[in-house]
């Protein structure tokens, strides 16, 4: 495959491809169109990445402040929406459930992994540990926490089903920690 075939099957990833963000698409589009298009000029490639490096920068600050921005809002109207009881079992103990299947169910195996020498297969093995064993410690805490709540607490409407949508966020987490590991 040539040099400019590669710049336009490059170019059509591009264009079709799934970013979200325009920036981001814009400025892939100028680096490829540039680097391509005249590769003998060392002067021009140095300018295209400082300009898109710039560009890259601001688009990620971008997102940050937009992103934070985003999470303050939503949280000033959860505040404002939900009495302290509520807001302080859902930040605090629904929190501390999750964390709770979270750290018994992978910290010990994710260090284990740390500690080998070299990854291969038996350790990819290992990841799959966590799912297993955080099903069943899940369904334990969420019962235990159910159980034993304050009863206040437990009369309010959907705790239970809380509860559970809490112990199956643990869940799908853990299934996510093969891709960790690997």
């Amino acid at each position: 495959m040539g040099a400019k075939a590669r710049v336009q099957l490059y170019y059509i990833i591009l264009h079709y491809s799934l970013f979200s963000s325009s920036v981001v698409c814009h400025t892939l589009h100028y680096i490829l169109y540039s680097l391509f298009s005249n590769m003998s000029s060392e002067h021009n490639t140095q300018h295209v990445l400082r300009k898109s490096s710039i560009a890259s920068v601001t688009a990620l600050i971008a997102l940050q402040l937009f992103s934070r921005l985003f999470t303050f809002v939503l949280n000033q109207a959860l505040i404002r929406l939900t009495s302290p009881q509520v807001f302080g079992a859902a930040v605090i103990q629904f929190e501390l459930v999750l964390s709770t299947i979270l750290f018994l169910s992978r910290e010990g195996i994710r260090t284990t992994i740390l500690r080998v020498k070299s990854p291969g297969s038996r350790e990819l093995n290992l990841s799959f540990v966590p799912a297993i064993v955080g099903v069943p410690l899940a369904l334990a805490i969420a019962w235990t926490y159910a159980e034993y709540a304050d009863e206040e607490l437990k009369a309010r409407a959907l705790f239970r089903e809380a509860v559970a949508v809490s112990a199956l966020a643990a869940v799908i987490e853990l299934l996510t920690e093969p891709f960790h590991n690997v």
